[in-house]
């Protein structure tokens, strides 16, 4: 065994250690919480009643539950994950040693309703007479495959998937040829256009690097548009939904034929009709499929409901022609998700989505993966083992990938693939889009000094794009001194800061008053905060502000991995933590910030306390760079005006 398979077969500890930490913190959130928290969370569905029920196969009962009420929270139950029915009243209360309800495995899931497969008889009569919850159970799915894909690249002696990874983890140099194709898409910048070039004369891996508004998105469709030209079929993934879905829309937009593959629900509606189950349900042979199930249905449903006039083995037959049917069916329907995805362009998968039984066993001349810094190793693995080059595309100076145990994150696995392959190569694997189309020069230099070395610059005019002549594009309000404490959510143990919370909204009514004065134009807005508590409190709050009805539709709250991605003309951030300890948690991980302070086109206000966080030298200097630009003010100053 050489280092680089000993490196990749060090991972397994490392996902026991995270699968571990993760079913804990599941388990915990379940016992402990509020119904509230956990349904805002997508942890439990409730209320929920019982739709119907019905015997499957195997014997299973299949119970199909609706939820009562609609919501916009998120959705993580999803087709073959553990649930767990509980009666309504056990769940309300918190701080439970236990949890006692039927567990079983969702086969089934659409927006508001889901089939759960439960191997008992019957039922207890708190889930057939009234309204009971449902709970999200540890997924080991996940973990599983991720396992599965490290020991297969471990044990990997020869071939294709043993040279990426020897490539990948720096212990061989990647291959490059010269293209004899200039590329020059007149809409690209000359940085675009070199890092499609460097994706055409790949032959093992690459790296097109973006940082915030440099147009990665727009690069790595032209860089997978050029692909096409010479390959039949590539497979597109990205660590989230929301990344794939924004890839989908864009290729979609390209008259690209596209297959979406992963569950509806989690799939963004734009683009359901590129999805796996849209496309099998309108090909010419699906009417085939639906007839054979539906005689198969009707025949089961005669042979089980009368039991007297049968001639002996009559009900045996009838069942068996009714398996007959369905194996017919089912038969006809892996025909057609073959011919779908054989003759799609591209294909577009999150790494668990990779894993679909269909393809399992299919092979890409060329894997693009987005958002590849925030990555785990051992899922990025799922989609190289696919692989015969890679090219990946992200930021490493951005939003890590989220680890839950931190013995695990001590010892790794929050280093992805994406830098082991950036850090360790000797040879240049990766091209910079050095031209951001977002912010303005001031919202930009913090950034652009402390995580790019200075190598961006602002294309024409978008420099010194302002509001309004007069305005100053950035502001530091310091709330040093102004007894503005952060306090604690005892249950989610997530920080908040009401007092930092008014400030951020008195100056924003004063700004947008100021405004209108200069402008007609109402500018879209962002609220971020790095903790979760902070958003709900300034979402809250919101509504009751009559001075801001006129912008209330114009306004997004969130957290700072919510808005990774996206812009706004106006940004907000408020950092929360003010204690006299000098502590600032998972500020510490400044990239995370660096999201933030990006995400601004034309005014970008940062809130905080400079006593807290001035300790670190990441916002010492932060401070110091809005201070040498004559924009800090103290809060003091909004208190005394209002």
């Amino acid at each position: 065994m050489n280092l680089a398979q000993k490196e990749v077969l060090d991972l397994l500890e490392l996902i026991q250690l995270e699968r571990v930490a993760e079913k804990n913190l599941i388990e915990e959130q379940i016992r402990t919480l509020s119904l509230e928290e956990r349904k805002k969370r997508g942890l439990t569905w409730a209320p929920v009643i019982l739709r119907s029920m019905d015997y499957g196969t195997g014997g299973f009962l299949h119970v199909t539950l609706q939820k009562t009420t609609s919501d916009s929270y998120p959705v993580l139950f999803e087709s073959g994950q553990v649930a767990c029915i509980e009666p309504y009243h056990q769940s309300l209360n918190q701080n439970r040693n236990f949890i006692n309800g039927i567990t079983g495995v969702i086969t089934k899931v659409y927006k508001d309703q889901l089939t759960i497969a439960i191997d008992n008889d019957d039922l207890p009569e708190w889930v057939t007479e009234g309204k009971f919850v449902l709970n999200y159970y540890f997924d080991d799915k996940t973990f599983k495959m991720m396992e599965q894909a490290v020991l297969q690249v471990a044990q990997t002696e020869k071939g294709r998937l043993a040279e990426l990874r020897e490539i990948l983890l720096g212990y061989m140099p990647p291959r490059f040829e010269q293209d004899t194709n200039p590329i020059n898409i007149p809409y690209l910048n000359p940085s675009q256009n070199a890092a499609i070039a460097l994706t055409a004369q790949s032959v093992d891996a690459c790296i097109i690097h973006g940082p915030p508004g440099t147009g990665k998105t727009t690069t790595l469709v032209d860089a997978i548009l050029y692909a096409l030209k010479k390959e039949k079929q590539v497979l597109v993934s990205a660590p989230s939904n929301l990344a794939v879905d924004l890839l989908v829309e864009k290729l979609v937009e390209k008259k690209v034929g596209v297959v979406r593959i992963g569950h509806p629900v989690r799939i963004s509606e734009s683009i359901q009709a590129h999805t796996l189950d849209s496309q099998i349900a309108l090909h010419y042979a699906y009417a085939q499929v639906r007839n054979l199930r539906s005689r198969a249905y009707s025949l089961k449903s005669y042979a089980l409901k009368y039991k007297r006039n049968y001639v002996r083995g009559e009900r045996q037959e009838q069942l068996l022609e009714v398996k007959n049917l369905l194996r017919e069916a089912k038969d006809i329907e892996k025909y057609i998700i073959q011919d779908i995805l054989d003759k799609a362009q591209v294909i577009a998968a999150t790494p668990v989505g990779c894993n679909f039984q269909e393809m399992k066993e299919k092979q890409f001349s060329t894997v693009f993966i987005d958002e590849a810094a925030q990555l785990l190793e051992p899922a990025a693995w799922i989609v190289i083992s696919k692989a015969h080059r890679v090219v990946f595309a992200g930021d490493h100076c951005q939003l890590p990938p989220t680890v839950k145990s931190a013995e695990a994150e001590k010892k790794g696995l929050s280093v992805t693939l994406f830098e082991k392959f950036y850090q360790r190569q000797k040879v240049y694997v990766s091209q910079l889009l050095n031209v951001q189309y977002r912010m303005h020069d001031l919202i930009m230099s913090f950034s652009n000094s402390h995580f790019y070395n200075n190598a961006l610059c602002s294309a024409p005019k978008v420099g010194q794009q302002k509001l309004f002549e007069q305005d100053t594009p950035i502001l530091f309000i310091d709330t040093a001194g102004c007894g503005f404490e952060e306090q604690q959510n005892p249950e989610t143990k997530s920080y908040f800061n009401p007092s930092e919370a008014s400030t951020l909204i008195s100056h924003f009514v004063e700004y947008v008053q100021n405004l209108q004065g200069f402008t007609d134009y109402l500018p879209s807005v962002g609220w971020i905060s790095p903790y979760k508590e902070q958003v709900e409190y300034l979402q809250a709050q919101l509504p009751q502000l009559a001075d801001l009805k006129q912008y209330i539709a114009h306004i997004s709250i969130d957290s700072i991995d919510g808005f990774q991605g996206q812009e706004r003309d106006i940004i907000y951030i408020s950092l929360v933590r003010s204690n006299s300890q000098g502590q600032i948690g998972f500020l510490a991980d400044t990239r995370r910030l660096n999201v933030a302070l990006t995400r601004a086109k034309y005014k970008l206000v940062v809130i905080g306390d400079s006593a807290t966080l001035g300790n670190h030298p990441f916002y010492k200097d932060m401070i110091d760079y809005f201070q040498s630009h004559n924009a800090y003010m103290s809060a003091w100053e909004i208190m005394y005006h209002n």
